[in-house]
């Protein structure tokens, strides 16, 4: 449980003007970033200058679907929208690895949790950091290029299970997009960090928060919501990158049965419910994972645990409470439920089936299959074929 607290020295909000552009420090927590820094010390030459302000964050459908055949940038969160974090660059192997040295270290000023993959685009690293703030360096020389403040109310720290952490931020054609903790989806200009839209993605009189990475398909930015530990109802939201308006929304768990279901996804899961429920949220939460698939235009997600735990008070010791701790596929397009496997029917042990979804093209028995993977929080490696059940 993260308690609340004043804000420390370290902590105090700064100004545009207060950015440090000359104390190249590193939190001892910063490991992602550190891990970066050694990196391009040793292979800097596949690392190029920062690009031109009007060319900054320049990510589109194309660049995303090719990404694995762009080693020298991370677009996305999983470097591909297959989610493997595989980079094919061969500088640097086994036999040479001790050879790496330091090129620079910068300080993120906040020492609280820090959770986040960094973006790296066409010479520019983008990181946020916890209470959702988000900095801009150049990848080359750690030169600090922009900061962006949030602006997250501390009291709000106390909705947070796990920290006010913040796994990563998502470009699109010039913007750079971050989910804040507080609830709200911010587009940035990816040239000086300045804010271009942001919306509320929450009812923030519910203790809803957000830390994960939003991610770019076809024009929409898709964002989930913590708050499986409060009794919260999970969904995923899908907002256009242009405008932020919101383009769609899918449920993991069902409402109240008296008001007139979402779609038919939520008539059916209804089904496996019981009791009165949606009192109390239902869980599911959607707070870290989402791959992609272009072929299938299919958009895979996790959702978390059930709400409250105990199931005899969330559903009458009853019901398979569908979708929470299931792996949930939608058409990109229009969010429309295509397939679900539940990981952990009636769940009530805060086995969240968030953990990363990675896509992948393998041979089994002898022939070649594109499949699903996950580690599950439930102790099973398990894969599925990524293709929609008949």
């Amino acid at each position: 449980m993260v308690h609340d607290r004043r804000t420390s020295p370290t902590e105090r909000p700064l100004s545009q003007a207060e950015v440090p552009t000359d104390r190249l420090h590193l939190s001892c927590r910063a490991v992602t970033v550190l891990v970066f820094c050694f990196v391009f010390g040793f292979a800097a030459g596949a690392i190029g200058p920062a690009k031109a302000a009007d060319s900054a964050a320049n990510v589109d459908a194309a660049r995303l679907v090719g990404a694995d055949q762009d080693p020298a940038n991370w677009m996305t969160y999983g470097r591909t929208y297959s989610e493997q974090r595989f980079s094919p660059l061969a500088q640097i192997t086994a036999d040479n690895v001790n050879l790496l040295g330091l090129a620079w270290y910068a300080d993120f000023d906040i020492d609280r949790g820090q959770e986040a993959t960094p973006l790296v685009i066409d010479g520019v690293m983008y990181v946020s950091t916890a209470w959702s703030n988000v900095r801009a360096f150049d990848a080359k020389t750690g030169k600090p290029l922009w900061f962006y403040y949030a602006k997250v109310p501390r009291h709000l720290g106390v909705r947070g299970c796990c920290d006010v952490v913040n796994r990563g931020v998502a470009a699109w054609k010039g913007k750079i997009f971050v989910g804040t903790f507080d609830g709200r989806l911010v587009a940035l200009d990816a040239s000086n960090g300045q804010p271009v839209w942001s919306v509320m993605t929450v009812d923030p009189d519910k203790a809803y928060t957000i830390t994960m990475a939003p991610r770019v398909v076809k024009g929409r930015v898709l964002i989930g919501a913590s708050g499986g530990e409060y009794a919260m109802r999970g969904y995923i939201s899908a907002y256009d990158a242009e405008t932020g308006a919101l383009a769609w929304r899918f449920y993991t768990v069902p409402g109240d049965p008296s008001k007139p279901f979402e779609n038919e996804a939520m008539a059916m899961a209804a089904k496996t419910w019981h009791g009165e429920w949606w009192k109390m949220g239902g869980g599911g939460t959607v707070w870290v994972s989402t791959s992609y698939d272009p072929d299938l235009n299919l958009i895979y997600f996790g959702a978390g645990n059930g709400s409250v735990w105990n199931q005899h008070y969330r559903s009458d010791s009853q019901g398979d409470n569908l979708f929470v701790s299931s792996i949930i596929a939608l058409n990109a397009d229009t969010g429309a439920y295509v397939w679900h496997y539940q990981a952990t029917p009636g769940e009530e042990w805060d086995y969240d089936a968030v953990q990363d979804l990675v896509l992948a093209d393998l041979s089994i028995d002898g022939t070649r299959r594109q499949v699903l993977m996950q580690a599950n929080k439930n102790g099973f490696f398990t894969s599925w074929t990524a293709r929609p059940a008949n």
